[in-house]
């Protein structure tokens, strides 16, 4: 059987992870406003990035899911959050992480696909613009 994974994005108005991360936020000193203009970019919600590349298919090694589930034995699966921002063109220019998996090996995993990921430009009053907004990976066991 194969383990499942799932990326969902945070659309809860800020680049917190809330309800999809176990209800609390991670602190950040970033604002987190969608809308809110920061150096990055504008904060977008996901839903308004279109994806076009890129692996949403990002699985731990096998030591990894051990160490995991040795830590969280009632856990069924781990998750972890990343702001990412992309640049005018679409191309992912910064990914930022907000929540841990509990396993750097995969946390460092989930960071460099989501550099891999591209999206169409995002456009912000005619024009394309740097954007940036938070992603949720969720790993089965």
């Amino acid at each position: 059987m194969f383990d499942r994974l799932l990326v969902t994005s945070l659309i809860a108005g800020s680049l917190g992870c809330m309800t999809a991360c176990g209800g609390s936020t991670p602190p950040t000193n970033e604002p987190t406003a969608i809308g809110t203009m920061t150096p990055d970019g504008v904060i977008v919600d996901p839903k308004d990035l279109k994806r076009i590349a890129g692996t949403t298919t990002i699985v731990p090694d096998e030591n990894a899911r051990e160490d995991l589930r040795a830590a969280n034995p009632s856990v069924p699966g781990i998750q972890a959050s990343f702001k990412v921002c992309i640049d005018p063109t679409g191309a992912v220019r910064k990914v930022v992480q907000l929540k841990s998996s509990g396993a750097p090996s995969y946390d460092d995993k989930i960071e460099h696909e989501l550099h891999g990921w591209k999206f169409e430009p995002y456009q912000k009053d005619g024009a394309a613009a740097a954007a940036c907004s938070a992603y949720t990976i969720v790993f089965n066991f």
